[in-house]
């Protein structure tokens, strides 16, 4: 266990754990829109988690905080995301902490698989378990802008970019059950992997896509563990 006045130590790409105070508990950031890269100072998916697995590998950490306040981003990343906070769990304990905000699709991803999960008050947001993916047909305005696109394809790539070009047709079958159920599918197995035993079927099914703003009902489901301030996260 972490004693109650342990202290914190904010990960960084720029910061060493060689800093960070013998039994500190490391907090990796998990905020904005989730991106795999890092752009403009802010950190991506890769970034967090090399952070993750320096944490748990470092003598002078006792355990992890992924403090989480996003909406959701991009999938790329976060089943090697996921693996690492699995795998981090083998060598210390990880907790996932929603800061007065929300942890929704691939800012929830991550987190479940922590050990625990908190949130900091009964109205923060966690779920919107699921995938979407939005295509903008411009063709409309470039036919009236004089530009028309020609699309030359070698005589062996039949099904090349077909997903697409039948989504801009009126036709999403194909991207629907092929890459997004795909991605999706391995988004629930992990939530479900994660949050094992806890989630209860009886109380609903927070696998739709559901997006929850009471902590009550999101415990209920098994997707919280409770609700915590972060010095009592640190101290858990």
């Amino acid at each position: 266990a972490v004693a109650p006045s342990a202290t914190t130590f904010q990960a960084h790409p720029y910061r060493s754990y060689d800093n960070a105070p013998h039994g500190a508990v490391a907090v990796i950031p998990v905020h904005g829109v989730i991106m795999r890269e890092d752009f403009c100072d802010d950190i991506g998916t890769d970034s967090r988690i090399q952070l993750l697995q320096a944490a748990a590998a470092h003598p002078n950490i006792a355990a992890i905080v992924l403090d989480t306040n996003s909406p959701g981003g991009e999938a790329s990343g976060l089943a090697t995301f996921w693996d690492a906070v699995a795998q981090a769990r083998t060598q210390k304990p990880v907790l996932g902490f929603v800061n007065d905000g929300m942890a929704a699709s691939a800012g929830y991803f991550p987190i479940s698989g922590a050990d625990e999960v908190y949130v900091s008050h009964g109205h923060c947001g966690v779920g919107s378990i699921g995938c979407v993916l939005f295509l903008t047909d411009s063709s409309k305005a470039d036919e009236t802008a004089g530009r028309k696109r020609i699309a030359v394809y070698a005589p062996q790539s039949t099904d090349k970019n077909k997903d697409f070009s039948e989504a801009l047709a009126g036709r999403p079958d194909l991207l629907k059950n092929g890459m997004l159920k795909a991605w999706c599918g391995d988004f629930i197995n992990r939530v479900q992997l994660g949050r094992g035993e806890r989630l209860d079927p009886t109380a609903g099914n927070p696998l739709t896509g559901k997006m929850y703003w009471d902590a009550a009902e999101s415990q209920a489901l098994g997707l919280i563990d409770g609700v915590l301030s972060f010095q009592g996260v640190v101290q858990r």
